[in-house]
């Protein structure tokens, strides 16, 4: 039987963002770059942001709290729909990624 990847409810999401809280005050990131929706969803909780209803209306950009940024874009899952259509959109992500990382 195929498996079905199915969306984690909001009590997991609820659950796994006060875990996820504690170790980003630990780690303190200077960067945070979240691959789909459910990824966002997540670390907004976590640090009490507003959760976006659509991925697209935020990807490829960041946001900046508490001196951290959160970079959003799409999961590459070969499983997503409209990946070949999305890929230039994609591409001006990862590029625009690479501007946020640090010079070393």
């Amino acid at each position: 039987a195929k498996s079905k990847n199915k969306a984690p409810t909001s009590e997991i999401v609820r659950k796994c963002s006060i875990v996820l809280a504690d170790q980003i005050k630990l780690i303190k990131p200077s960067l945070i770059v979240t691959f789909g929706l459910d990824a966002i969803k997540g670390v907004s909780h976590a640090l009490d942001l507003e959760v976006p209803k659509r991925l697209s209306d935020i990807a490829g950009s960041e946001i900046i709290i508490h001196k951290a940024k959160i970079f959003a874009t799409y999961h590459l899952s070969p499983l997503n729909f409209n990946t070949n259509k999305k890929r230039p959109e994609i591409e001006r992500h990862w590029k625009r990624l690479a501007q946020l990382l640090p010079k070393r």
